[in-house]
């Protein structure tokens, strides 16, 4: 190759990587919560790639994704504009936008799931029949970051009962974290705690054949299964084109296969009013911060 031919080369090159790199006006990022980054980024992609097909090229929006490992960072992203859309459960997604950095918008069936409870129970022999029985004792929860088996019990004793549970330490009374719903069950079946919580779907899986021996002693309200908020400083148009295709992608071949990918997703739909209510009112008795 001669110089001026290299030389050439070059030119085309960078021509090339300014006009890709400028056919982008805007960037749009959905953000995660995942330990794994591959991982997150495996889940949210194709759904990135879908709105980017669906209304990026057209308009000029680039859609990324980006991972956090903890509500944090989540949080201090969203309200500094490098994530736009966060999708996660509801009380961690209230987590992230309270102060007003974000608006919860829709909802996400995950796993075709619209709601879901919590469940707190059990052994039908433990003396322990009604919430203020739990004062004192020892309950199993899932992990700290758990709507249905930590956040929304926890939070649900403090507003029907005025119950403040404390992490256990030491001999003390209070919870610990069992870090598996199977293993709260097995744990409650034999005596290494005093009541377990999780959703009433898990509770009756885990169960099984030991349900004779358990009783729920408390019930929460219904949560939507999984939310998606939007950064409120996002502008108006690119809300309602994001939310238009969100809503529509179970009518068409193309949004089912990518929904399917995506945890099993069955669809988005508008979040009500009441449901937003709900979730304030729940996630105002919690902490948190990790």
């Amino acid at each position: 190759m001669t110089l001026r031919a290299a030389r050439w080369l070059v030119a085309i090159s960078s021509l090339l990587m300014f006009f890709s790199s400028s056919a982008f006006s805007v960037t749009i990022t959905l953000g995660t919560i995942e330990e794994s980054p591959q991982k997150g980024l495996a889940e949210f992609r194709p759904l990135a790639q879908y709105l980017k097909k669906e209304i990026g090229l057209e308009n000029h929006i680039q859609f990324e994704v980006m991972v956090h490992n903890n509500l944090r960072q989540m949080k201090k992203s969203m309200a500094t504009g490098g994530v736009d859309i966060y999708i996660d459960s509801p009380l961690s997604v209230e987590s992230v936008c309270s102060g007003g950095a974000c608006d919860i918008e829709l909802r996400r069936w995950k796993n075709g799931v619209e709601k879901y409870h919590s469940v707190i129970f059990s052994r039908k022999d433990s003396g322990i029949a009604t919430e203020k029985d739990l004062v004192g004792k020892i309950i199993a929860f899932e992990e700290p970051f758990s709507t249905s088996s930590f956040l929304l019990p926890k939070s649900s004793l403090v507003v029907c009962c005025d119950i403040s549970l404390m992490e256990k330490s030491g001999r003390s009374s209070g919870y610990i974290f069992s870090e598996d719903d199977e293993n709260t069950m097995v744990w409650v079946v034999r005596r290494k705690v005093d009541a377990g919580a999780m959703s009433e779907k898990s509770f009756h899986k885990y169960a099984k054949k030991r349900v004779k021996d358990l009783q729920i002693i408390h019930r929460t309200i219904s949560v939507p299964r999984h939310v998606l908020a939007m950064r409120s400083a996002m502008p108006t148009e690119y809300k309602n084109m994001i939310i238009n295709v969100l809503t529509e992608m179970h009518n068409n071949d193309a949004g089912k296969i990518i929904l399917k990918k995506f945890n099993k997703t069955a669809k988005f739909d508008l979040i009500s009013d009441q449901e937003k209510i709900d979730i304030t009112s729940i996630s105002k008795y919690l902490s948190l911060n990790h």
